[in-house]
């Protein structure tokens, strides 16, 4: 990840007005964590609202031409998602952008989350209020697993999501026929 000039975490979350809800699972466990170590959150692609919190926010617009910047600058990114059938069907692009920015995760452990995050090795699953906190605050406090988790995302995707993995995969469907 590149370097930053600030000394301030920035923890992250991307989606889109129609997806913020998600985020709002994990609102009351930053509201928790702000006493125990200072951040901001940066919010990409969300609508601006008014969040009864206590911690930072900057609202950014998502555009094509910073996103990967944008994503690359996080400290940490939030992957929060209801356990709707909606959200167990999704394919888990913000996880796979945020492990190919080299970017520690933190998610729910649901739908393609669920198969993809092992928890420990390429990321860290939260169910509750007190995961999130505590899965965030190790992130933040801990080199080592934050280097862990982002060196085991990046294998992931290395492996099972690239292009050099998937291409193959891709066109064999249309040969078959």
């Amino acid at each position: 990840p590149p370097q930053r000039s600030s000394k301030i975490t920035v923890i992250g979350w991307v989606g889109s007005p129609s997806t913020q809800q998600g985020f709002d699972l994990v609102v009351p466990s930053l509201i928790d964590l702000h006493s125990r170590a200072p951040f901001v959150v940066r919010l990409i692609g969300a609508n601006r609202s008014a969040m009864p919190v206590r911690f930072p926010i900057e609202w950014k617009p998502w555009k094509l031409e910073t996103e990967i910047s944008d994503i690359a600058h996080l400290d940490v990114g939030l992957a929060p998602m209801k356990g709707t059938i909606w959200n167990r069907g999704k394919c888990g692009l913000k996880v796979l952008q945020y492990w190919a920015a080299g970017v520690p995760v933190v998610a729910s452990p649901v739908g393609i989350y669920r198969e993809i995050i092992r928890d420990g090795e390429n990321g860290l699953l939260a169910s509750n209020r007190s995961e999130w906190s505590e899965k965030i605050l190790a992130l933040i406090k801990n080199a080592e697993l934050r280097k862990r988790v982002v060196q085991g995302g990046r294998k992931t995707v290395e492996e099972r999501f690239s292009l050099k993995v998937l291409a193959p995969r891709f066109l064999k469907v249309f040969e078959e026929e």
